[in-house]
């Protein structure tokens, strides 16, 4: 990501913020706003509460010009033509690199047990009437299939319940969701996960595609990047992430606990309901680079990051869809 930060720099489609701004609201009503205008990224370099260097970057990709760039693409590109060259690359698969610990840019600072308190981590409370502070928007969530070691990446929301515990909402029809239904709880088993913030935005828009059970979303993120991705071992589980992630949190769904999740500001624009029963993820440990940045999309009325990455991989998802079942 900090590649990509340095090309949208250059390219005029980033601001950073050096005035100090406040992670209750006032970062997320700055980011809203700027949507709003169609305006650029924005990297919060001051964060109330919080020691220099803890920084917060929204809207990587809440606009087309910087989908272009984070794919090496001109910023100018049409839309078509973005469409058109994801489409073809998504096709192709690109074996990732395993590195060793040492190398790995996210292993700078490592926390374990009860070391791995979030609220090192400015974790902003986006929207006025959220249920917290959600630290998990724009995400990675990496869980694996205990018996085919098939690992997925997803993005779900994930807010912060106290300082071991955060609070998650997959969709029940989700791959998570499915992965922990049929292949952990019924052998009464916990499910690992690790939650990715700030890597490359082409993997968090991986992580937004629909795929079908089976597909290495780094595999296609390699593709569309045209390099390898490289991965490296979490510290309390065999779970692979991106290794110059900004933040690992890794942890545990557990059988014997919930959490109250939301209500969150959505992708519609309005309120998820209320606080409802969510599923629970115990923190193991944290790992982050020095200087952190912690990777965010102010969710709310399109235009922003999400609705902008689904639109491109849904949209070409189900192209690809209808196509295999002989549309034309």
């Amino acid at each position: 990501m900090r590649q990509f930060i340095k090309e949208i720099e250059k390219s005029g489609d980033l601001v950073r913020i050096k005035k100090e701004v406040d992670w209750d609201i006032e970062a997320g009503a700055v980011s809203r706003r700027v949507y709003d205008q169609y305006g650029p990224c924005l990297w919060f370099e001051k964060i109330k509460d919080y020691p220099q260097g803890h920084t917060i970057l929204n809207g990587p990709v809440g606009t087309w010009r910087r989908v272009a760039i984070s794919m090496g693409l001109a910023p100018d590109t049409p839309v078509r033509e973005i469409y058109a060259e994801y489409e073809k690359r998504i096709d192709g698969r690109v074996k990732p690199n395993i590195v060793d610990r040492k190398k790995a840019p996210c292993k700078e600072n490592i926390f374990v047990g009860e070391e791995a308190d979030i609220y090192r981590l400015p974790a902003p409370l986006i929207h006025e009437g959220d249920g917290g502070r959600y630290i998990g928007t724009w995400d990675i969530v990496v869980t694996k299939d205990p018996d085919t070691g098939w690992t997925n990446w997803g993005m779900y929301r994930f807010m912060v319940h106290n300082k071991r515990f955060l609070a998650g909402w997959p969709q029940t029809t989700s791959q998570f969701a499915m992965m922990l239904n049929e292949k952990y709880l019924p052998k009464k088993q916990a499910m690992p996960v690790a939650l990715v913030l700030g890597s490359h935005p082409v993997d968090h828009m991986m992580a937004t595609a629909p795929f079908k059970p089976g597909v290495s979303e780094a595999e296609v993120a390699g593709a569309v990047r045209g390099k390898p991705v490289d991965l490296v071992r979490c510290e309390t589980c065999d779970l692979l992430v991106p290794a110059d992630a900004e933040i690992i949190i890794e942890g545990e769904i557990p059988i014997d606990a919930i959490v109250p999740d939301g209500p969150f500001g959505e992708y519609p624009g309005y309120r998820s309901g209320t606080m409802a029963e969510g599923v629970a993820f115990r923190i193991r440990a944290i790992t982050h680079r020095n200087n952190p940045i912690l990777s965010m999309t102010a969710l709310g009325a399109p235009v922003d990051d999400s609705s902008i990455a689904a639109s491109l991989t849904a949209a070409v998802g189900m192209k690809k869809g209808l196509q295999r079942r002989g549309s034309r």
